[in-house]
């Protein structure tokens, strides 16, 4: 195989336009960095456009591994020098491959479908590891889906697709024009909808759980928006013995979803 040494080789460039929401969103492709993230898409089904690796990915056995899975097949690859993946790559230490990948296809029927839901609503979280976190903790606790309204960090971020470890293809992450219209469906549907908040009227271990539930997440600085906390039924605060002004909306995203589960295996 020809080794692609030149960052103005047309793949290289096409790939490098995704680093780019715009062009994500006009494609409907993302960047898979990292051999256990592609390991974790591929047995998801997701469909695979093409791979860009080098000398480094086969220097241990895993990715070894799954570079011969990769040729037996059939997936388009193409090796390229350690330069062209760094200058790619989001990490520091790149492992050495990334892919380029079509986006998820989900929907909210998706989400609406499961018996007793346990949805989160994200409100304009725009760190990326914190929202790829708060997927992975909503995977771990059974959540149904992730539902994501504007202002909130394009859910095929690099970095973001990382700190899912994975979770992001196994339940339905969807964004929604118009959050508010969303949370207003969902309270006709019977579900009850929680904000988390600091100032709010109840503990988080007081409210009941076990029903139908989507829980709301706000903004890292400013929190959930007057707007969307107005539509909420309840709003529950995580007791703060400490100095400490706040938790990080990821930590307080997974003590409320395990609430959920406390409760519900009780």
């Amino acid at each position: 195989m020809n080794l692609i040494v030149s960052p103005k080789n047309e793949v290289v460039k096409q790939t490098k336009k995704l680093l780019l929401v715009k062009n994500r969103e006009r494609t409907g492709l993302m960047i898979l960095e990292g051999v256990r993230l592609i390991e974790t898409a591929l047995q998801a089904g997701i469909r695979f456009k093409y791979f860009l690796y080098s000398d480094q990915v086969l220097k241990n056995e895993r990715g070894q591994k799954l570079m011969v899975y990769i040729k037996n097949a059939g997936l388009r690859h193409n090796l390229v020098t350690d330069n062209i993946i760094n200058e790619i790559s989001s990490t520091e230490s790149s492992q050495g491959i990334l892919g380029v990948a079509e986006k998820p296809k989900v929907n909210m029927n998706q989400i609406l479908v499961v018996p007793n839901p346990l949805i989160l609503i994200i409100d304009q979280i725009r760190d990326p590891g914190n929202l790829g976190t708060i997927i992975r903790s909503a995977d771990a606790a059974g959540c149904s889906g992730v539902i994501c309204g504007k202002g909130t960090v394009d859910v095929t971020n690099p970095k973001l697709l990382r700190s899912t470890m994975g979770s992001i293809f196994h339940l339905p992450v969807v964004v929604v024009d118009d959050l508010r219209e969303q949370i207003t469906d969902l309270k006709k549907r019977g579900i009850q909808v929680i904000a988390a908040d600091s100032r709010g009227d109840y503990y988080y271990h007081q409210l009941d759980l076990k029903r139908s539930t989507a829980i709301i997440l706000g903004n890292e600085a400013n929190g959930i928006s007057a707007e969307i906390l107005a539509l909420a039924d309840k709003s529950a605060k995580i007791p703060i013995l400490g100095k400490a002004e706040s938790l990080n909306v990821a930590i307080a995203a997974s003590l409320f979803v395990y609430e959920a589960v406390k409760q519900r295996f009780s």
